[in-house]
């Protein structure tokens, strides 16, 4: 590896953290939305699918739009930071305000602020995300550190992670309190209010530090032209640069990919019903510090296969590694019929050594294999465009997690989910459990089918990285600004 493509390990750190916002301020919503609004303020797990999956929709819309602002802004400071400082701030202030509805309002009342605020977070989330993650796939050229710095990622996203399960814990927590929770049998519904002021902080403040710290790479003029009238590459048109990303079949191919992986997940949400009401029998306090107990089982698994993982994409390539996680999540998925055991409640747990593998090697590679198709992309167009790929990439994801939401909420219902209940049939925990196991097992079976059938290898990649060396000349790629 060339010296100037080695990443500072302060950088890899500054950037790294911004997956801190990016990761609560979407994943927040998913996580707490049913355990707060569904089994505190005893909101329709319906009507709760439709109010995540029409926000994520509306962004999902907006994304390509945010990606191309992003390719083509040009500051004094950079493309992609501005518009990461003005949703940090932004998102944080609407993240604090999507809890405080009033457990006087009717069930309509409730709902409506929640989707409102909805919007206003994954708004917030998706201008943040695309420029966030565009810079990260320009911090280098080289394909090993790239899958490097995603690690560092990785770690963030991992700890941040903990602090999603522990929040609803902590949500029965006097000390976070804010209104009245001696008169309601949901005390949760008021502590979330002062657990969502503590991590609008962090998460403002995490976002805040690779704008402060990380310089943007300015890419050498390709085809002549300048952006805004300034050295770079020439404006690309909106319609144009989306037209050659869905143009791109190996970009097509891993769009599917990530679809399977993703649609796997879909049922994760169930495991926290299985906790609180198979585990627990019902025991919402006794469930989330099962729940949290778990979020740290997962947290120190997640940092322990970094190095593993890591180890093995630098070894064997990328994709190998995204296969094997794969391939382990069949069977791990099949057991968990037998992990949720009442008789031994922390046996459920052991299913992290399999999410670690293959959730955490998902994570952790997706966007280095995007800065790859990247590459190959330039080949054919002489145009960078990390933004727009990042921008359709997460067009996908959400529209893939709208449709998961509202999923979710049907498949409660079908399984005679009732949130009135403190105890549910054994007819509802069997069909929740037997969705738990089958699901994720069979979209793993498609992964692996597609991963084992797509073109840009580890020595695919490092030839076109060649290539495009080559083409420079004695030109160095890019220079800090």
């Amino acid at each position: 590896m060339k010296p100037e493509d080695r990443v500072p390990a302060v950088i890899k750190l500054a950037w790294s953290s911004g997956a801190v916002f990016e990761n609560v301020m979407v994943n927040a919503v998913s996580a707490w939305v049913n355990l707060i609004f569904n089994l505190g303020f005893l909101i329709n797990p319906i009507w709760l699918g439709w109010g995540q999956t029409i926000p994520r929709l509306l962004d999902a819309i907006l994304d390509p739009l945010y990606g191309y602002w992003s390719d083509n802004t040009q500051t004094r400071w950079g493309r992609r930071r501005p518009w990461m400082l003005g949703s940090a701030i932004f998102g944080a202030l609407v993240f604090v305000l999507l809890w405080f509805p009033s457990a006087a309002w009717s069930p309509v009342q409730i709902f409506l602020w929640f989707l409102v605020f909805s919007i206003l977070c994954y708004q917030a989330y998706g201008i943040f995300a695309i420029s966030y993650n565009a810079l990260g796939m320009e911090l280098t050229p080289d394909y090993n550190e790239r899958t490097r710095v995603q690690a560092w990622r990785f770690v963030f996203l991992t700890l941040s992670g903990l602090m999603l399960n522990a929040a609803y814990k902590m949500s029965f927590l006097p000390l976070f309190a804010i209104g009245k929770p001696e008169q309601t049998d949901h005390p949760e519904i008021y502590g979330i209010r002062g657990v969502a002021l503590l991590f609008s902080l962090i998460i403002l403040l995490c976002a805040l530090a690779p704008v402060i710290f990380c310089r943007e790479r300015k890419i050498a003029p390709v085809s002549g032209g300048g952006l805004g009238g300034k050295a770079g590459q020439e404006k690309i048109k909106l319609g144009a640069a989306f037209r050659f990303t869905l143009g791109n079949r190996v970009f097509i191919h891993y769009l599917a990919i990530l679809a399977c992986g993703l649609l796997g997940a879909l049922v994760l949400p169930f495991h926290n019903y299985l906790v609180i009401y198979h585990v627990c029998g019902g025991n919402k306090v006794l469930g989330g510090t099962y729940l949290l107990a778990n979020a740290t089982v997962s947290t120190v698994l997640g940092i322990a296969s970094v190095p593993l993982i890591n180890w093995i994409a630098t070894r064997y390539g990328k994709i190998a590694m995204l296969s094997l996680g794969q391939a382990v999540l069949i069977p791990g998925a099949l057991l968990t019929w037998w992990l949720f055991n009442p008789a031994v409640p922390w046996l459920f747990m052991i299913y992290n050594l399999v999410a670690a593998m293959s959730l955490g090697g998902l994570l952790m590679l997706y966007n280095s294999v995007l800065v790859d198709i990247c590459d190959l992309d330039e080949i054919k167009t002489r145009q960078r465009r990390e933004g727009m790929y990042g921008a359709v990439t997460a067009v996908a994801i959400k529209t893939i997690f709208s449709i998961s939401t509202v999923l979710v909420g049907y498949l409660l219902v079908w399984a005679g989910f009732n949130e009135k209940l403190g105890v549910q049939t054994v007819e509802t925990l069997s069909k929740l459990r037997f969705m738990v196991a089958v699901c994720p097992a069979f979209m793993a079976v498609c992964a692996v089918v597609l991963l084992w059938k797509f073109p840009l290898t580890k020595a695919r990649a490092l030839a076109v990285r060649s290539e495009l060396e080559a083409r420079r000349g004695a030109l160095h790629e890019v220079e800090t600004t």
